[in-house]
């Protein structure tokens, strides 16, 4: 793990591997891949290593909220020196206002409870009109 990264800023990656490969294998278009883990083959491969927009979601707000807390810090710093303005004040107190909410916005969405897993039609904001998956009463129209 690099040393660089808060420890708090954690994820965890939930793809399975397609196939394995040899260690210290040099990648080139001909190469002995092998389904199953073992001693020889002990590398895995991934067919895709993109994040979900749920994990892109959390690593901002995670951010986000680095950057408040950043933000706070250096306040309380200007703050115990006596060296600030009302107006610098106002700034930064509003500025971290505006981070933490935007962190829980991006924690979680409006959009997240108008969606069902069977249409899914994000960009609408809800399900499709034709969604029998929810009825009227559970708000999915």
């Amino acid at each position: 793990m690099n040393e660089n990264l808060p420890s708090s800023l954690t994820f965890t990656l939930n793809r399975q591997p397609v196939f394995y490969i040899r260690e210290n294998e040099i990648l080139t278009p001909s190469i002995q891949v092998s389904p199953i883990k073992d001693k020889e083959f002990c590398v895995p491969l991934y067919a895709d290593s993109g994040f979900d927009n749920g994990l892109i979601q959390a690593l901002q707000s995670q951010g986000a909220d680095k950057l408040a807390n950043s933000i706070q810090n250096i306040l309380r710093q200007l703050k115990a020196c006596d060296y600030y303005s009302v107006e610098v004040v106002q700034a930064m107190e509003a500025e971290i206002s505006c981070l933490r909410a935007f962190a829980e916005q991006l924690r979680n969405p409006v959009i997240k409870s108008n969606l069902c897993d069977s249409c899914n039609d994000w960009p609408r904001g809800g399900c499709s009109s034709t969604c029998s998956v929810y009825g009227k009463e559970s708000h999915h129209e």
